[in-house]
């Protein structure tokens, strides 16, 4: 996380004694902007593989006076999966007229967000039966 991002996490790196199960880590939201963000931060843990944490969130302007309200349309996870389907696809780089046209021309299915109980799911899961160690000396189930 950078010192002058819009999410500052802290402590940004350190030590987590053992036998913790739970570790606080504080994530400060700073938008200058009335639109959506979204950042993906990785979390590395010795012997165990990558975890992330997504952070999305909204910035907005108050009314005010005569200033009105200034909001962006709501940005939500199934938006963020819906554009890594696309990018599995090789869809990522497509124009907001392209989607348009796609989306006109078929179902939305996985390359658009979907709401309620289908949800818009991950196109390509990584399924590992013995995952190693980040220096693959062993198996994780091993370690844990």
């Amino acid at each position: 996380a950078d010192e002058l991002g819009i999410f500052q996490m802290s402590p940004k790196q350190g030590i987590i004694p053992a036998g913790y199960k739970q570790y606080p880590i504080k994530v400060i939201f700073t938008p200058p902007k009335p639109i959506n963000y979204y950042r993906r931060f990785f979390v590395l843990v010795g012997d165990s593989m990558p975890l992330f944490y997504d952070c999305l969130g909204t910035g907005y302007i108050r009314a005010k006076g005569e200033i009105r309200e200034q909001r962006p349309a709501p940005l939500r996870h199934a938006h963020v999966q819906a554009y890594r389907n696309r990018s599995v696809q090789g869809m990522g780089g497509l124009s907001p007229d392209e989607l348009d046209r796609i989306y006109d021309e078929s179902e939305p299915g996985p390359y658009f967000a979907q709401v309620g109980k289908i949800g818009t799911r991950a196109l390509s899961v990584a399924t590992m039966q013995r995952p190693v160690t980040r220096t693959g000396e062993s198996v994780r189930t091993a370690v844990a």
